[in-house]
């Protein structure tokens, strides 16, 4: 028997076994799955509620809650928070992280003459409203504008030998 002849045959025979089972019959509604209960108490379930306030040694440094944890984990490391930045880091770090691209100089010398108690938030709306970000994706695209470019430009020329 050649192999055209082996392979018609059990082809053939392959149809007959499926033509003598009998067919199945289909359930239309799935098998109802198993209910889970869950308990009422449950953490999803509850209400969130505020947490108190951690007592810290260091009253003046939290100025929000959030530093007031901070500062309570740091003490019970026995660690010392690090000294604050000055205003030129501070803005060079918020511009990089919110628009990839480091502050112009026009940019620096506005935030260093502002004197304004609220001065880093306002900084931070304004970079914020600036773009959040979409510059940097123009960046990777290859899409930049010509005033772009002349950021980029202004911040490598002033940056030079910086390291």
């Amino acid at each position: 028997m050649n192999r055209a002849t082996r392979i018609l045959a059990l082809a053939t025979s392959l149809t007959a076994l499926g033509q003598a089972a009998e067919p199945r019959q289909a359930s239309i509604a799935p098998a109802p799955l198993p209910t889970a209960r869950v308990p009422a108490i449950h953490w999803s379930f509850q209400l969130p509620q505020r947490a108190a306030l951690p007592k810290v040694r260091d009253k003046a440094w939290p100025r929000n809650s959030v530093d007031a944890f901070v500062l309570a984990r740091l003490e019970h490391e026995k660690i010392e928070p690090a000294p604050e930045a000055d205003r030129r880091t501070l803005i060079r770090r918020l511009s990089l992280d919110l628009l990839g691209l480091p502050p112009t100089p026009e940019e620096v010398a506005e935030f260093l003459g502002d004197q304004r108690a609220d001065a880093y938030e306002q900084l931070v709306d304004r970079l914020l409203s600036a773009g959040s970000g979409v510059d940097s994706m123009r960046l990777h695209k290859g899409q930049q504008s010509s005033a772009d470019q002349q950021r980029i430009v202004a911040s490598l020329t002033a940056n030079a030998g910086q390291g």
